[in-house]
């Protein structure tokens, strides 16, 4: 029997969007000059918070945060668990920090946003935010670079498929596809959504992908760490592979330190100068990942071999 596709639809979305309920911010109409507003934001008189119609219909909001002396501006396309009110201090320190204008929103049925949210309802959220940067404040794609966190990588595929002049693309956890993310598939699946191991095909501007490769501290069960750094590493390579650019560390050049990363604990994103960064790995990446591998595969049959005899 054929599945409606507003069912399958509606199945990937319980499993992959989950906005903050109640949403963290509201917005109304500013009393003195008649703009809108965001409430449980700080104000902020460098930010402008606007209502966009997307071609599906939805409102949905974002936020605008300028820089004086920016020459990018970054789209940034959040997570799927976060709403624009968790991320403003996020995005008022990277606007400083990067020295960008930056553009945040929220997808339809996140925040203040009307709808629900979808894989197409996030296609038609990321062209409004777009459009409205090329026409209401003359962005063009020789100075926007597109930001997408996990599920925003979607999106930000999506859209990166479409501007061949595109100053970057960076991708932050991003996912390979949805079904990907809880299976380990080699092909594709007509219910599958954010089929990005396609999409990155059609980019052409320079990628720069930022995924999670391991912790430093043991953990506990070696199996799930060595699941972790196997499952990470092979999202990378992919995404590598099937991309039209190598990672290089001049990809993009005027992006300027401290560097945003996520604390392996909790989350949190926090910012470091060079002076903070590791020291560099003795051996080159591909050769330390091989040899965690071959280590964590050695303890396991120890760990077997002495606790568990069937």
């Amino acid at each position: 029997m054929r599945l409606p596709s507003c069912s399958v639809s509606d199945v990937a979305a319980r499993f992959a969007f989950f906005p903050p309920d109640p949403p963290t911010y509201s917005i109304k109409r500013d009393e003195i000059n008649g703009r809108i507003a965001a409430a449980g934001v700080p104000r902020d008189q460098s930010m402008d918070v606007i209502a966009l119609e997307t071609r599906r219909g939805n409102r949905i909001v974002a936020f605008y945060l300028r820089n004086p002396s920016a020459r990018l501006t970054v789209l940034y396309s959040h997570g799927n668990a976060a709403d624009l009110g968790q991320l403003y201090d996020l995005f008022a320190q990277l606007k400083v920090n990067l020295r960008v204008n930056l553009m945040g929103y929220d997808y339809s049925g996140y925040g203040a946003s009307t709808g629900k949210p979808s894989e197409a309802n996030t296609y038609a959220d990321i062209e409004a935010v777009y459009q409205c940067l090329e026409t209401e404040y003359g962005i063009s794609q020789e100075d926007l670079i597109l930001y997408g966190q996990s599920v925003g990588s979607g999106p930000t595929l999506h859209l990166a498929a479409r501007l061949p002049r595109l100053r970057g693309v960076i991708l932050h956890s991003a996912i390979l596809s949805g079904l990907r993310v809880v299976c380990h598939v080699n092909f594709n699946f007509c219910f599958d959504i954010y089929k990005n191991i396609n999409k990155i095909k059609k980019v052409k501007c320079p990628v720069l992908v930022i995924h999670f490769s391991g912790n430093r501290r043991r953990r506990r069960e070696l199996a799930t760490r060595e699941r972790i750094v196997q499952t990470s590493a092979g999202t990378l390579r992919a995404l590598m592979d099937q991309g039209r650019r190598a990672l290089q560390s001049r990809a993009l050049p005027r992006l300027h330190p401290p560097l945003v990363q996520i604390h392996p604990r909790n989350g949190e994103h926090h910012h470091r100068s060079p002076a903070q960064e590791d020291p560099p790995n003795p051996r080159p990446p591909q050769e330390a990942l091989q040899a965690e591998r071959r280590q964590c595969r050695r303890r396991r049959r120890r760990r077997h071999h002495h606790h568990f005899h069937y």
